[in-house]
């Protein structure tokens, strides 16, 4: 029976030789005749001890009785890790226990062969496998096995008891015999629980007593195995006294002391740039959300700024001109210390209201005349509110933390791009976060691409943004490069005319990790996967360096690149990976002489009208069955009397189209296509190099207009989406504009058509 303490995240626990232990689930433990004790470092933050923050270390001890001055009856003594691959603590005891101990690991009983301990082997980093077996073969529970004597010699591979020859002295009674002194295990940090292995003791110890102190005092009522620091042991040494007891009276032992703070602070988000007008009086900007942690103190350095220590509240003064001055925030505890900072810019009053006025001329200039439409304030505003675009594990069949939040990488871009100092840090914040291998694009192709496109649409702008670009070392844009060259390849295999599961008459083809493509689905699917070449023909530079690319791939050697430049998830996909993914062959022979359709990357301009037409082609109408819905659904809530260019061509086809359970009508498809044809025509507004005055280029304009405007409309009527047989499956949203101002970004989402791109390509 355990018994926790006061502080304790676990007790002491006795079972007999031959049962198995809870905690480590490596089976039975071979009977030695002794007792048991139990220490548990588990202190588990989630459903099982994969998520724990500890980890359990059980601690078999082999009893004796009365032990003679000498010579001595040998004694087993073993320390077992739990089935989990950080076997740190074993390792640590191994380090100091001499020639007299071995490492051992448990073989389980489904394990061929009977169970039992085995050799095993360190592989460093707190690594180990079984002695024999191959490197995947990882042991299911780690330990160390002692031999210990007091005369010998002992072999310290023997398992069994003997007595050396010749006779011995009667007994005389000991005290306990410190071995190998006690520790403290734990990082020391208050809220995250600290546990104490006794050491090794001879003598025949029947009970050991624990009492943990603080700063040398005993702390009431703290005597279990393990304890939960608190704000009160903030800067205080942690110590625990043992009183190891046998037939002939207590021994004491004290551990080390372990320093106890603060887990030190995080950083959790921005701050941004502001603008303030001179002599407005101090300026408020709140720096606290920007760091996470606990007992935090707050200190500014820069522009004049003043700070509230506790609340972190920055004042700016405004009493002189500044141009862009740097002010550094650091929040600090016991654990450390994190910064944050940002840019500070005091204008004249009255200097003007607008984010992006006249753009600054892009790389390939303008004919003049023309300018880039102006992006509202509070557009811009809203989108730098939201966090950066992750595609860590945990997201999601897109493996991406912002799928309904927008395109808010590439907007940003383009903002920078046309001239706007305000966003420029988010943008490079952004695309150093992409370079990060476990936060990078996943590139695969299929439906994650349509969530990939937004950060590949921003390093193409981001490339044509020289004031941005040339502030990048070449190694970020070697991996850029890397990047881009990625998604490129992963894009064209699915969307290519010779994909090997298009030939073989396979639905739906695979991306390169297996997963469904459907090259010719739902715009989501099928446009993005161009859309993505083609933001990479603007990326490289031309259709004719896509090509290069493209016709020269070698397989093996592109994904060595990618595992040598630490782009783990993109590394991941270009792994080997197994069927029904395709071979590395199959995508090389599949991406060589791309074409899609029919068009090659030089057909540019086609491929895009070509998707955008495929993406608003349905015929404008309030719902299903003339606005009756299926089961209710898949029809407008209010205001079908005035829908604007009813019977018109051009809205979108996910308000009418069919999916595997029947009929589909959902506004979060038609939103999600709309998003690929959004970052495409930003791309190509960016490289000046779509004609604007062709006559298929004006249709389409036109149709994405018609498309847009009544996507705008019935969200603001609401809109009962239907699809995949109804509710409860996803996308059957009650869609309506207030519902989806956050979760879609509803201002900059439709903002970028509303006041960037339907302005541009009106203009041509």
């Amino acid at each position: 029976m355990c018994r926790p303490a006061a502080h304790s995240g676990a007790g002491l626990c006795f079972m007999r030789a031959g049962t198995a232990p809870a905690a480590g689930g490596a089976g039975p433990l071979p009977a030695s005749g002794g007792v048991f004790g139990t220490v548990c470092l588990g202190y588990s933050l989630g459903r099982s001890f994969r998520t724990a923050v500890w980890r359990s270390v059980i601690v078999a001890m082999a009893s004796q009785e009365t032990a003679p001055l000498a010579p001595a009856r040998a004694a087993d003594w073993m320390f077992l890790a739990a089935s989990d691959r950080d076997a740190g603590g074993p390792e640590i005891l191994l380090a100091g226990a001499g020639a007299a101990a071995v490492a051992v690991a448990w073989t389980s009983a489904a394990d061929p062969g009977a169970a039992g301990w085995r050799p095993c082997i360190a592989l460093g980093n707190g690594r180990w496998r079984l002695e024999g077996a191959g490197p995947e073969r990882e042991p299911d529970g780690v330990g160390i096995r002692y031999r210990l004597a007091a005369d010998g010699p002992w072999s310290p591979a023997s398992t069994d008891r003997k007595t050396p020859a010749g006779p011995s002295p009667a007994p005389v009674p000991l005290l306990p015999v410190l071995v190998a002194a006690p520790l403290l295990a734990g990082a020391g940090r208050i809220g995250r629980p600290v546990a104490v292995v006794p050491g090794l003791w001879s003598g025949g110890v029947q009970d050991i007593a624990l009492q943990w102190q603080r700063d040398g005092a005993a702390i009431p009522g703290a005597t279990g195995t393990c304890y939960l620091p608190g704000p009160e042991d903030d800067r205080t040494d942690l110590t625990c006294l043992l009183r190891a007891s046998n037939a002939a009276g207590p021994r004491l032992a004290e551990t080390a002391a372990l320093f106890i703070t603060h887990a030190p602070p995080q950083v959790r988000g921005e701050l941004f740039d502001e603008v303030f007008d001179e002599g407005t009086g101090a300026q408020a900007v709140a720096s606290a959300q920007a760091f996470a942690g606990a007992d935090l103190r707050f200190a500014v350095a820069g522009a004049g700024a003043e700070i509230d220590p506790a609340t972190g509240l920055v004042q700016v003064p405004t009493d002189r001109l500044i141009s862009g001055e740097r002010v550094v925030v650091t929040a600090s505890n016991s654990g450390g210390a994190a910064t944050r900072d940002f840019l500070v810019t005091v204008e004249p009053a009255g200097h003007g209201g607008q984010i992006v006025a006249q753009a600054a001329p892009p790389p390939r200039p303008e004919p003049a005349g023309r300018r880039i439409p102006v992006m509202p304030p509070a557009m811009l505003e809203d989108a730098l509110e939201k966090p950066l675009a992750d595609f860590g594990e945990g997201f999601g069949g897109a493996r991406a933390n912002n799928v309904f939040f927008g395109s808010t990488s590439s907007i940003l871009a383009l903002a920078s791009w046309a001239g706007n100092p305000r966003t420029d840090r988010r943008v490079l914040a952004q695309a150093r976060f992409s370079l990060e291998g476990e936060h990078a694009p996943t590139c695969e192709g299929g439906y994650p691409a349509q969530h990939n496109l937004p950060v590949l649409a921003m390093f193409a702008i981001l490339r044509l943004t020289p004031r941005l670009w040339s502030t990048l070392p070449e190694t970020e844009q070697a991996r850029i490069d890397l990047v881009m060259k990625a998604g490129l390849v992963a894009t064209a295999f699915t969307s290519s005319d010779t994909n090997p599961y298009l030939l073989a008459g396979q639905k739906p083809e695979k991306n390169l990790r297996g997963r469904q493509s459907w090259r010719s689905g739902a715009p989501n699917f099928r446009c993005a996967a161009p859309a993505t070449v083609q933001t990479a023909r603007v990326y490289f530079g031309g259709a004719a360096a896509v090509d290069a690319i493209l016709n020269g791939y070698d397989h093996a050697a592109f994904a060595e690149e990618l595992r040598a430049a630490g782009l783990s998830n993109i590394a991941e996909t270009f792994g080997d990976q197994p069927p029904p993914a395709p071979t590395g062959r199959q995508i090389e022979e599949a991406v060589r002489n791309w074409t899609n359709h029919g068009n090659s990357v030089a057909d540019h301009q086609a491929m895009l009208v070509e998707e955008g037409r495929f993406t608003f082609n349905k015929t404008v109408n309030t719902g299903l069955n003339d606005g009756a819905g299926v089961k209710g659904r898949g029809r407008m809530i209010a205001g079908q009397d005035g829908l604007p260019n009813r019977g018109r061509k051009g809205m979108a086809n996910e308000f009418d189209t069919v999916d595997g359970k029947g009929k589909r009508s959902a506004a979060s498809y038609v939103t999600n296509g709309y998003r690929v044809i959004m970052n495409w025509l930003s791309v190509e507004m960016a490289n000046g190099t779509l004609d604007r005055s062709a006559p298929e280029v004006r249709d389409l304009a036109a149709r994405i207009d018609i498309g847009v405007t009544d996507l705008i409309y019935k969200s603001e009527n609401g809109y009962l989406s239907y699809s995949k047989g109804g509710p409860p499956a996803s996308n059957n949203e009650d869609w309506t504009a207030r519902r989806q101002a956050v979760k879609w970004g509803w201002s900059y989402t439709f903002g970028v058509w509303t006041h960037v791109l339907r302005p541009y390509l009106a203009d041509g």
